[in-house]
């Protein structure tokens, strides 16, 4: 019986549900079946990249473990511009100046976004608000009445900087936006900002160079043995801060 769970590497302009799609029909025709269990751990925005946890079989059961899974990031964020949705999807809604704005003006925020926060989601997210998405009711104009949500921020580091843009790596809780923490900083420095360019360079134990890319999907002999490669580990993993998850026993 099919069954693991391995990470994959979603490229930008996918749905997460369009991956699982992919490797479920790549296997269906190498088996010869037409039914089979195929989910992931926790969805990746199309206009993002990077890690997403797929499981196949009865795995899938476990896959609920990764929604809570600490994550790691590298966005990069605009400034001077804020759009509805918080990236670059969205419709451009305010500017500000922004040429104020160095490094160390960066630098100067990043300890008042480490730690436990709260954060509140955006408005385009799949929060349910009286049993609808909050992007169904953003799309029809509808402002959803949501609540901040206790995130926690482990790491954030400056990766680079150049005037009216800034690169980072953010190493986070489950339930964190990334986009709602690059405007909320721009927010902090005076001015406006949103996220051009994502990608999730890590979920849980998965990292970039474990996942299989997507000119792998259409082979069902590599999809098998990256799912082979996957054993329950013997700690727990879901919650687990980043520096936790090197150690010999996290290892698969």
């Amino acid at each position: 019986r099919m069954y693991g769970i391995m990470g994959v590497v979603k490229p930008t302009g996918l749905s997460s549900a369009r991956v699982t799609t992919e490797i479920k029909r790549t296997l269906l025709q190498h088996m010869k079946q037409d039914k089979l269990k195929v989910g992931h751990g926790g969805t990746l925005d199309p206009f993002a990249s990077g890690v997403v946890v797929v499981g196949v079989g009865d795995a899938c059961r476990e896959l609920g473990g990764f929604l809570e899974s600490s994550k790691e990031y590298i966005a990069t964020g605009m400034l001077g511009k804020r759009t509805d949705t918080q990236d670059l999807t969205g419709r451009e809604v305010e500017t500000k100046p922004f040429d104020f704005i160095t490094r160390k003006s960066i630098e100067d925020i990043i300890p008042q976004f480490t730690g436990p926060i709260l954060q509140m989601p955006p408005q385009f997210s799949a929060k349910h608000v009286n049993g609808q998405r909050a992007y169904d009711l953003a799309r029809k104009g509808i402002h959803a009445d949501l609540k901040p949500v206790k995130i926690k921020v482990h790491e954030i580091e400056l990766l680079d900087f150049t005037p009216g843009s800034f690169k980072m790596r953010f190493a986070v809780s489950s339930g964190t936006y990334i986009r709602t923490l690059i405007e909320d900083m721009a927010n902090a420095m005076g001015t406006v900002g949103f996220c051009s360019e994502l990608q999730r360079t890590r979920q849980s134990v998965f990292t970039l160079d474990r996942c299989l890319t997507q000119r792998d999907w259409n082979n069902p002999h590599l999809i098998m043995e990256k799912l082979k490669e996957w054993k329950r580990p013997t700690v727990p993993l879901f919650t687990k801060a980043p520096s936790e998850l090197h150690s010999r026993k996290n290892k698969f």
